[in-house]
């Protein structure tokens, strides 16, 4: 009998699943997996064929890309693409199978934008985009946009007129303050203002204004006689009189008079002459102003004084006999104490020898003479000291009751006072007070050789170091020990407590010896009692729509361990632990994008036509629901319009693919962005360059001219290669025309006082002036004035120059620059201290630099010559 075995057999096969469905036996396989099939044998026993199929799957990519339109066309897997859209590409994997590629290509374009600006010249330069810009113009900048590409920024800039205008004024010093535009002015000077002009912009206005100080003068007059007459009013008394004209500015010109009226003067002289004889009339000679009198009376004489009115003066003169006076002698002896002796109405506080005259009973003087003697005092200091225990302290019969200066006046030798003087000095005794204070454990107490074992108040009478009483006082206090309990009830979790820098951590009762407030036994007992904490744990299992949870009044929303701290019935902690287990539904979200060939949309058995947000409730494998959520949007085709403006250079022009050769409207079906439908239109515009010629005239002070950014130094033609909005070639060209300034010189001579007319200006003094008018051509006409003064105009006698200007403007403008111009001149600060000297006047400079504003002290010099006279007075800058 032969036992024929069945036979096994093993086929793996490997397929991409584009090969399925697999057939293997005459059976299809879609699937990866293990088959067994049962066939015969050779030998007509089974065959167990086992199919081991791997099903390897297709793999898929995608690739999201944004450009800008200027990367175009882009490369991607060896192809090229114009235009955004969505693009596939099957390539190989690593197992052999389809790779799907998509490519989602969005292509972001440029952007464009003109600003337009107005703006006058005082804003520029005007800043745009990071760059300065100072001319009219049109000007681009490359910037980039929200989306990353290109942004062409055009500025239009353009730049209005500013104006200017120039006022002259002249006002006299009374009129200020000057108003102008609205603003007052108190000096003269240069100002400005800016101004808005019809464009808008600045316009500069100037003032130039001119100050006419009053003029001042003072006549100075000395009279005898009355009445003086001055100016048609008559003056009878000394004083200052004024008078106000009107000067050659038309200003008020201050005139002062000085008025002295002297009067005659008037003496009289008394003289009393002494002869020997009888006779007054003979034996005398008196000399008085120039005469000589032998006879007594009354002269007078009228003679010229000190500012030249009469001087009466009268001489009485008188004639008297000569007579022997007699002389008396007496003597007189007082104390010290007796001073002063009056003697004749007069007070002597000294002995000597004193004379007086009287008149006696005939007439004659009588010599009176006292010899006076002064007798001294004397006097003695007695110094005592005693103790008090020596009071009272009996001198000289006076009881002295405390220390001092005592005094006694008793009788000298000479009969005159003697002062005895008594300084007592009372000997302090001296105290002590000893304040102790020891504990009990310390007695007795040793003081003063005497012990003491209670506290008190203790005396003891010494002997100080002056020989009196010591009065020494101890006071005692015995400081007894103190006792003190702390009771504590304490929480575990407060511990360890720290009681007299120890640690206690158990309930007891513990004793600690210190020293009290006073150095003494401080016994201090602790009674501790130690509270322990409770803890409490629980577990909650709830749904999500039955939170939140309240767990002792806190509101629990998720699932976690919490922890509460409560108090005790101890008042210690209680720890509860709650363990919150939150049991929610899952969430999931679906987003599509299709295109509407696609619709309608299949989800979850439901189908669905339009973009929105769709919700739908299922059940997740822990049983709670599941919330799934469709997001559904619906691309639409879209259309695009591209204007394009570009320079015939650029032609032809590649648009999509599409060549296009001259200006016209051209479109293409593409897929957008999102994969769907897209009609892109171009219309195409092509501009012609532009060509431009401007002439211009100017003048050279205009110099350099600045147009389109180059700088003109001279005349000539001048060409400019511009763009126009869309960048194409503009070539521009300037013919500049440059005029020069005209100049002329005029002089002319003037006498002292006269005035010159020359433009319509009066011109009153010497110097040079300066006009700027304008020629034909709208350009600078630079008129210099020279006027002389006349040689037989100036004056030559000791009178005042006709005119002295006491304000100069030094600003080199050509007027009133030059105090005296011509004349010799010193000047002076308000501290005397010298600055300028010079012959052709002063221009308010010290050592080259101009002086501060200010008024200044001037010397002229006049007439010009080898003597001249001078004359002082205060000029004024003003800047």
């Amino acid at each position: 009998m032969t036992i024929k075995t069945a036979s096994f057999s093993t086929t793996p096969i490997s397929i991409c699943n584009s090969a399925l469905p697999y057939n293997w036996n005459g059976r299809t396989y879609i699937a990866t997996g293990t088959y067994q099939d049962t066939l015969t044998n050779v030998e007509g026993c089974d065959s167990i064929a086992t199919l081991q199929l791997t099903v390897k799957t297709a793999s898929f990519s995608t690739t999201n890309l944004s450009i800008c339109a200027s990367s175009l066309p882009y490369v991607w897997n060896g192809k090229t693409y114009n235009a955004g859209g969505t693009y596939k590409d099957t390539l190989v994997n690593a197992e052999g199978c389809d790779s799907i590629a998509t490519l989602q290509l969005t292509v972001k374009s440029a952007s464009t934008s003109t600003t337009n600006i107005v703006v006058c010249p005082s804003s520029l330069p005007y800043l745009w985009n990071g760059r300065t810009y100072t001319a009219t113009g049109t000007y681009k900048d490359t910037l980039t946009n929200s989306v990353g590409c290109d942004s062409i920024a055009t500025l239009q800039l353009t730049v209005k007129a500013a104006s200017a205008s120039t006022t002259n004024i002249a006002v006299c010093s009374s009129s200020l303050p000057y108003n102008w535009n609205g603003k007052t002015y108190n000096a003269a000077g240069t100002y400005k203002d800016t101004l808005v002009n019809a464009q808008g912009c600045d316009s500069i206005a100037t003032l130039q204004l001119t100050v006419n100080s009053p003029s001042y003068s003072t006549t100075n007059i000395t009279q005898c006689s009355l009445p003086y007459s001055w100016h048609g009013k008559t003056y009878l008394i000394t004083g200052l009189y004024r008078d106000t004209l009107i000067n050659v500015h038309g200003c008020d010109s201050i005139v002062t008079l000085k008025l002295t009226i002297n009067s005659p003067s008037y003496s009289k002289k008394t003289v009393l002459l002494e002869s020997e004889n009888d006779d007054e009339h003979h034996n005398i000679s008196y000399y008085y102003n120039g005469k000589v009198y032998k006879l007594a009376g009354i002269y007078v004489d009228t003679l010229v004084n000190a500012v030249g009115c009469d001087s009466i003066v009268t001489l009485e003169l008188k004639v008297k006999k000569i007579k022997t006076p007699t002389i008396t002698s007496i003597s007189a002896s007082i104390c010290s104490t007796d001073l002063p002796y009056n003697w004749h109405g007069k007070n002597y506080n000294t002995g000597g020898t004193y004379r007086d005259s009287l008149l006696s009973v005939d007439g004659l003087d009588s010599i009176v003479v006292l010899k006076l003697t002064v007798k001294s005092s004397t006097g003695s200091i007695t110094k005592v000291s005693i103790c008090p225990t020596n009071l009272p302290y009996s001198w000289n019969k006076i009881q002295c009751n405390r220390g001092g200066i005592y005094k006694d006046t008793l009788t000298n030798a000479q009969g005159c006072d003697s002062i005895a003087t008594l300084v007592l000095t009372i000997k302090s005794a001296t105290t002590s007070n000893t304040v102790i204070s020891i504990c009990n454990t310390n007695l007795p107490y040793s003081w003063n050789g005497k012990s003491y074992n209670v506290g008190g108040t203790y005396k003891d009478t010494l002997v100080n170091a002056q020989g009196c009483d010591s009065i020494a006082t101890l006071q005692l206090t015995v400081n007894l020990p103190s006792y003190s309990t702390t009771v504590i009830d304490i929480c575990s979790a407060n511990l360890p407590y720290r009681w007299n820098k120890k640690d206690y951590t158990l309930t007891g009762i513990y004793r600690d010896t210190l020293a009290n407030s006073v150095g003494c036994d401080s016994i201090a007992t602790l009674d501790l009692t130690v509270k322990p904490t409770t803890f409490y744990s629980t577990t909650v299992d709830v749904n999500s729509e039955n939170l939140p949870y309240i767990y002792n009044g806190k509101v629990l929303r998720l699932t976690g361990v919490y922890k509460d701290t409560l108090t005790n019935y101890a008042g210690c902690d209680s720890i509860l632990t709650v363990d919150l287990k939150v049991k929610v539904p899952t969430y999931s979200t679906t987003k599509t994008s299709i295109c509407p060939s696609e619709l309608p949309y299949n989800w979850n058995g439901k189908q669905y036509h339009f973009t929105g947000i769709y919700l739908d409730t299922l059940v997740n494998v822990a049983g709670y629901d599941s919330i799934a959520t469709l997001d559904l949007k619906v691309n639409s085709a879209t259309n695009s319009l591209t204007r394009i403006t570009i320079c015939p250079l650029q032609l032809p022009y590649l648009w999509n693919n599409i060549v296009c050769l001259e200006a016209g409207t051209y479109s293409k079906g593409l897929t957008n962005f999102v994969g769907c439908d897209s009609i892109a239109m171009l219309e195409l515009h092509v501009e012609s360059p532009i060509l431009s010629r401007i002439e211009v005239n100017i003048c050279t002070s205009e110099l350099p001219y600045n147009w389109n950014g180059l700088s003109c130094t001279k005349p000539g033609a001048y060409n400019a290669n511009l763009k126009t909005k869309a960048g194409c070639d503009s070539l521009a060209t300037l013919v500049l025309n440059v005029f020069a300034p005209t100049t002329l010189l005029e002089t002319a001579t003037i006498s002292q006082g006269e005035n010159f007319m020359f433009n319509g200006t009066n011109y009153t003094k010497p110097g040079s002036y300066v006009l700027k008018l304008q020629n034909s051509k709208g350009c600078d006409s630079i008129v210099t004035l020279v006027l002389k003064l006349k040689v037989d105009s100036v004056v030559t006698n000791s009178s005042v120059p006709l005119e002295i200007n006491n304000t100069i403007t030094p600003n080199r403008d050509g007027y009133n620059d030059v105090f005296m111009e011509g004349w010799h001149v010193k000047i002076y600060n308000r501290n005397g201290v010298f600055l300028f000297e010079g012959n052709n006047g002063w221009e308010g400079t010290h050592n080259g630099s101009p002086v501060a504003k200010g008024t200044y002290f001037y010397v002229l010099y006049y007439p010009p010559g080898s003597n001249p006279q001078t004359k002082e007075g205060f000029v004024t800058v003003v800047r």
